[in-house]
């Protein structure tokens, strides 16, 4: 798989339609016109899933899923979490189902809104490719807000040290309550660098059980953004489906900031304020 872990629109190369989530209380996955560039309906996150992906819709948090695995298929949104190996041609993809010639297309290449995605075997594929969309966010210097508290991220005074804490503070407009938001080379994912100390927001955890608190290193970390109801989520790039969270959305000075699994919750949303 060589598409990087992160967020995108799915487009089918035939059709030009995106793939989207009805709603929340609504299984159906279907295609769509392109309605508006933020509609987190029609974004999903890439997120590593053993020798694959998974595909998590961002608006709702449900993921693309699929119980009959035979021609006809139908492709729908379930909480459950199902791995989809991706396939490249040229700029194009195909999305299908480990050890199965099955992939998903759009039945009859119906182009109208609302078409359903099924499997259907090899020979009959319609080819997907992930379009990356910018990030929500500008590059530039920014203090991170939490929704819930009004405290922002801190690296409490200012410290070089390799691992020095990052927390929740009241504002105090020191550089080391800064964040350089800086693009990388893996389509949407960005780092955030303290602007004091050019040590980056960064996490040891590896197996992602929750929680692990967030420190400052030289070693950089890259996340995604997503936009939220209010303010945007920030998530590891290799794991999206988790975020960045104010513990119990505290507004005591020191309280501290982890990565947790993303249930949407408003101590997990930040404003990005320019500095």
């Amino acid at each position: 798989m060589a598409i990087p872990p992160g967020v995108y629109r799915i487009r089918n190369a035939q059709t030009n339609t995106f793939v989207d989530q009805c709603g929340p209380s609504n299984d159906t996955i279907h295609s769509w016109s392109y309605v508006q560039h933020h509609r987190a309906d029609q974004h999903w996150f890439v997120q590593l899933s053993g020798d694959g992906v998974a595909l998590r819709n961002v608006e709702y948090g449900q993921y693309a899923y699929v119980t009959n695995i035979q021609n006809g298929g139908k492709v729908f949104a379930s909480n459950n979490l199902i791995t989809w190996n991706l396939s490249p041609h040229e700029n194009e993809w195909a999305i299908s189902l480990p050890g199965t010639n099955f992939v998903v297309e759009i039945g009859g290449a119906n182009g109208a809104n609302g078409a359903g995605h099924y499997q259907l075997s090899q020979q009959h594929f319609q080819q997907l490719y992930q379009e990356p969309r910018s990030p929500p966010v500008s590059p530039g210097i920014y203090f991170l807000k939490n929704v819930m508290s009004g405290t922002l991220v801190s690296l409490y005074g200012g410290s070089t040290e390799e691992g020095a804490e990052i927390t929740g503070y009241d504002f105090s407009g020191g550089s080391y309550q800064k964040w350089q938001l800086q693009l990388t080379s893996h389509g949407q994912n960005v780092t955030l660098r303290n602007v004091q100390t050019s040590t980056y927001l960064w996490f040891r955890g590896q197996s992602f059980i929750p929680s692990f608190p967030v420190i400052s290193s030289y070693q950089s970390q890259e996340y995604v953004i997503a936009a939220a109801d209010r303010g945007f989520y920030i998530s590891p790039a290799q794991q999206p489906g988790y975020a960045l969270s104010l513990l119990r959305g505290s507004g005591q000075n020191g309280t501290e900031i982890a990565i947790w699994h993303n249930s949407q919750q408003d101590n997990q949303k930040w404003h990005f304020e320019h500095a």
